[in-house]
């Protein structure tokens, strides 16, 4: 006779397999001939209904869900072509003359669940680079990123605090002010720790109702450089 308390185990675990297979991140890149990033690019999976997005203006996109054998249909302005996937850590792909060739690409991964939920679903996001944020002249990526940022309100530290930062139209449950901050994937209480000349790429995104009610003031997602 089966022990129901196994039983249930081992479905519980068998739901939670499933569910971490069907949310595994896929990140992309499209690019012309001359490596320029082609944006407004369709990018639908075939034989899967309503199941698409674009490309942003540096020819990133994102997609969960994706299997190994999967066919990506690309329509673009000029082109409509097919790719299937290789490797599903992420794909780079060079369309020349209407004709597409698609290199394995897991560095596109670095940027996970926010990478993919960003481009999936269509959220309000920005990207920045750390080349960008330095340029700016600020010491602090706070203050950096509100100079990039349209709406985005920064308050410098005081004595005995932490800089601020506000994103316009946002609002916390909890009264905070404070977007929700991914570092390296991990979330974290505060930035103040990072010199802004560790940061390779931030991700802005004033819609953060992917990650719940901690998402509700925003989302801050930084890749430091390696």
């Amino acid at each position: 006779m089966i022990d129901k308390r196994n039983f249930l185990a081992f479905v519980l675990s068998l739901t939670v397999q499933l569910v971490l297979a069907q949310s595994i991140p896929f990140n992309g890149l499209i690019v012309d001939g001359q490596q320029q990033p082609l944006g407004k690019v369709k990018v639908s999976v075939k034989g899967v209904k309503n199941k698409f997005t674009r490309t942003d203006k540096q020819g990133r996109f994102g997609l969960s869900n994706i299997k190994q054998g999967d066919v990506l249909e690309l329509k673009g302005k000029n082109f409509a072509c097919d790719v299937t996937v290789e490797d599903i850590n992420g794909i780079r792909i060079t369309i020349i003359d209407s004709r597409a060739t698609p290199q394995s690409a897991p560095e596109l991964a670095d940027f996970g669940y926010g990478y993919v939920k960003r481009r999936e679903y269509s959220s309000r996001s920005t990207g920045v680079t750390g080349a960008e944020l330095v340029a700016t002249g600020a010491k602090d990526i706070l203050e950096a990123l509100s100079a990039k940022i349209p709406g985005m309100n920064f308050k410098p530290a005081g004595y005995g605090e932490t800089s601020t930062v506000q994103m316009g139209g946002t609002k916390s449950f909890s009264g905070s002010s404070m977007p929700l901050f991914i570092v390296d994937g991990m979330k974290a209480t505060s930035i103040d720790h990072l010199r802004i000349t560790d940061v390779e790429y931030v991700e802005v995104s004033k819609d953060g109702s992917m990650y719940g009610s901690e998402g509700a003031n925003g989302v801050i997602i930084i890749k430091t450089k390696q």
